[in-house]
């Protein structure tokens, strides 16, 4: 399994404790089709260390290899004001790819 990120809508400015839906469209780069397949309730674009109160949403269909889906959530900023980085990542079941 292998992705790459099409286009994201996520903020560069958030005001403190303020919410916003996200978007992420992600491709699915990965090489066999069929077993590198993305089925729902598997795989799933996963929070990496962020302060934004969003674990993960899972793929809503399943996504073939060369094709493109897009994940869509609320992140709420942190209620103190400061630098927080954004990372996500896609999760499978045998962990982050």
């Amino acid at each position: 399994s292998n992705a790459a990120v099409v286009s994201h809508t996520v903020p560069t400015t958030m005001a403190p404790g303020e919410r916003r839906v996200v978007t992420v469209r992600m491709r699915n780069t990965g090489a066999t089709p069929g077993a590198n397949d993305w089925t729902p309730s598997s795989y799933r674009l996963g929070s990496r260390g962020t302060w934004f109160g969003w674990p993960h949403t899972f793929a809503t269909t399943t996504v073939a290899v060369g094709s493109e889906h897009t994940f869509s959530f609320v992140i709420q900023a942190p209620s103190s004001a400061g630098a927080y980085a954004f990372r996500a990542q896609m999760y499978a079941p045998t962990g982050y790819f």
